[in-house]
């Protein structure tokens, strides 16, 4: 059934594509400059740049006209022949049929090569970074582009990016106004007459789904969409303004069914999880930033960070901590900047998203480690004693307890055991008032400003196998522990966050 349900889901926004670059979606607006005045100025831009040696003079040209209802097409001036078999569907008066190739000018991007690659190392994308919703720059690479490189292969906000291979045609917009470089896996396409890349985009995903872009593609077993196929595709092209309230209309509709598919997905989820697995997802949900909404009028992270680094500084005696590194987000990439003026970037280290108002800091940046600070109890206070096992230690007789007692309240991390690795329960948990630790776990407090029960949630949401050390019996040190990249919400928002955490967990572990 849930298989039928995604099918369905999937045959809607084909028809909705289907409608869109059918004209069938918006009405058409007489009082709009047709389609042919548009392609007109497009001819004419063209030529200027081919004149100005800014792009190559085509191999060939097309021009398509109607004529009594029929379809004619002319190359370089040739005799017009008839191609209405060719087109894929009716189109409206005001719309015309164009080649891809006459409307824009395209270009496959960089062939990496390690051993002969030279230059300064810049950010690219590839095939894995296009994706439906657009293109995400969470598994970004990099390769040496030489300096006579940078201006040919530079991405500009409005390209359309195509895969060339692989899931042929899946296409993104470049939407960002900051450098950025593509491989050869992907077909850059830059449009004239300020044609909507978005269009263009929804028109390729439509081909895509009704298999026409497999007329254009070579190869059988592994297909490619080599260049000059390329600009054979047929764009239906409708009048400019219209292509725009086609691409908001089609974003609202295809909007409606992102969210019905997810809620579909979830309630599968939910029906098939356990309880202790579905915590986990809540967990998952907190630490991303998806729990509960961000509220822009808030202080964002950075100014709480900034405090915690100034109280760091305070602090006296063995506790005052050396200078830390700190980390910051560029449109290139995520870099982690270090006291000695030197930096490194980080982004294949990121494990996921968050909002921009957050900020992502080493967990021993935000917390301070207390396992050297056990307090002595005075006689009277040892009768205390049963009270004092209730919370964290191991069976049998620990001589001398009294000397290694905890005051206060304190977070508890697991240093070892399979559980590290296995996740069965949680390893980090709160210990108050008077309690015995042994040598099997940390013991932590946080800065003033920095609550714990977010740091808390985290670790027991996360995966720690990456920074666990052995097998046999796996360990968390120390200094694993300090390097762990952590998520910093703003300060209000992690309370708003726990808050809702621990109403939603009540209900699961009612379940």
């Amino acid at each position: 059934m849930s298989y039928r349900i995604e099918a369905i889901i999937d045959a809607l926004r084909k028809k909705l594509l289907d409608a869109a670059v059918r004209g069938e979606l918006v009405d058409q607006n007489n009082g709009e400059e047709p389609a042919s005045a548009l392609l007109e100025r497009i001819a004419a831009e063209r030529s200027r740049l081919i004149r100005e040696k800014k792009i190559k003079k085509p191999k060939s040209s097309s021009r398509i006209e109607r004529r009594d209802g029929h379809f004619y097409e002319s190359v370089d001036g040739s005799t017009p022949v008839c191609i209405d078999d060719e087109l894929p569907f009716e189109i409206p008066d005001s719309w015309k049929w164009v080649r891809l190739g006459e409307i824009s000018e395209s270009a496959l991007g960089k062939t990496l090569d390690q051993k002969k690659n030279k230059g300064e190392l810049q950010p690219y994308l590839c095939s894995i970074n296009v994706r439906q919703d657009g293109v995400s720059l969470s598994t970004l690479k990099k390769a040496r582009f030489e300096q006579e490189e940078l201006e040919k292969y530079c991405l500009a906000p409005g390209d359309l990016l195509v895969c060339e291979g692989g899931d042929v045609g899946r296409s993104a917009v470049w939407e960002q106004d900051s450098p950025m470089y593509y491989q050869n896996a992907l077909h850059r396409i830059r449009f004239f007459g300020k044609i909507s890349p978005h269009y263009i985009r929804d028109v390729m995903e439509l081909y895509k789904f009704s298999k026409e872009l497999d007329k254009f593609c070579k190869g059988v077993t592994i297909k490619h969409l080599v260049q000059t196929e390329l600009r054979k595709i047929f764009i239906p092209i409708p009048p400019l303004q219209e292509q725009h309230r086609i691409v908001e209309a089609l974003e609202r509709q295809l909007k409606q069914l992102d969210i019905l598919r997810e809620s579909h997905r979830r309630m599968r989820r939910i029906l098939n999880e356990t309880p202790t697995s579905l915590r986990q997802q809540l967990l998952q949900a907190a630490i991303e930033g998806k729990l509960v909404a961000q509220d822009p009028k808030e202080e964002p992270a950075s100014a709480l960070l900034e405090r915690i680094a100034k109280e760091r500084a305070s602090l006296p005696g063995k506790r005052k901590a050396a200078p830390q590194s700190r980390i910051e987000r560029r449109p290139g990439g995520i870099f982690e900047l270090f006291p000695d003026g030197s930096e490194k970037d980080i982004s294949d280290e990121i494990p996921f998203d968050i909002p921009e108002s957050w900020e992502w800091s080493r967990f021993g940046d935000i917390c301070i480690n207390r396992d050297s600070e056990r307090v002595p109890l005075s006689m009277p206070q040892r009768s205390k004693q049963a009270k004092i096992f209730d919370y964290y230690g191991a069976s049998g007789v620990i001589d001398k307890v009294e000397k290694f007692i905890f005051e206060g309240r304190f977070l508890l991390i697991g240093e070892d055991g399979a559980n590290l690795i296995n996740r069965s329960t949680d390893i980090a948990f709160f210990a108050e008032g008077q309690f015995w630790v042994n040598n099997h776990a940390h013991v932590l407090s946080a800065y003033r400003e920095m609550p714990l029960d977010f740091i808390c949630s985290y670790i027991n949401g996360i995966s720690l196998t990456s920074f666990v050390s052995g097998t046999a019996q796996p360990k968390l040190t120390q200094a694993k522990l300090n390097s762990i990249l952590v998520p910093i919400p703003p300060a209000r928002e992690q309370h708003r966050i726990m808050q809702q955490l621990k109403k939603v967990l009540s209900l699961v572990n009612q379940s």
